[in-house]
């Protein structure tokens, strides 16, 4: 994989925004792309934004969101994941998310978001050699946070 600027900068951008005075931790599992596929999230809540990273059983990933209804149930986003294929092939995406919390952004319960982004995926073969493909990405993920 090629890195890019996105991939280096995502990781520096979110650990430099937190107050250390003012985050709760929070730990969230489920299935997704903002959960590594089938895995969990740390999350570090600071108001009304929430940055986590994630690891799952195939893969890994980063990202903020920021609840913006009244209520704070609906929160708006970002996020970088990588998702790990056999010998070597893997799949990253880049997009925005839009995640939906029934007893708020902060408290315990259900998650449930889409996503919208863009992917790159390499696929090594040893008979054919590299494949890439890159296109839109369409998410889904549904967690429970403790």
């Amino acid at each position: 994989m090629k890195i890019t600027k996105h991939h280096f900068f995502a990781p520096l951008l979110l650990c430099g925004a937190l107050n250390a005075q003012a985050v709760e931790f929070q730990v969230a599992t489920g299935i997704g792309t903002q959960y590594g596929f089938l895995g969990a999230q740390l999350n570090a809540i600071e108001g009304d934004t929430k940055y986590y990273v994630s690891a799952g059983i195939l893969g890994a990933g980063l990202g903020f969101s920021t609840a913006f209804s009244d209520d704070k149930k609906v929160a708006v986003g970002a996020a970088v994941s990588r998702f790990f294929g056999i010998f070597g092939s893997h799949t990253d995406i880049t997009g925005l998310t839009l995640n939906y919390r029934a007893n708020g952004f902060a408290s315990r319960g259900w998650d449930f978001g889409i996503g919208v982004g863009y992917y790159e995926r390499t696929e090594n073969s040893w008979s054919s050699g590299d494949r890439f493909e890159s296109g839109a990405a369409l998410t889904f993920n549904v967690g429970y946070a403790f």
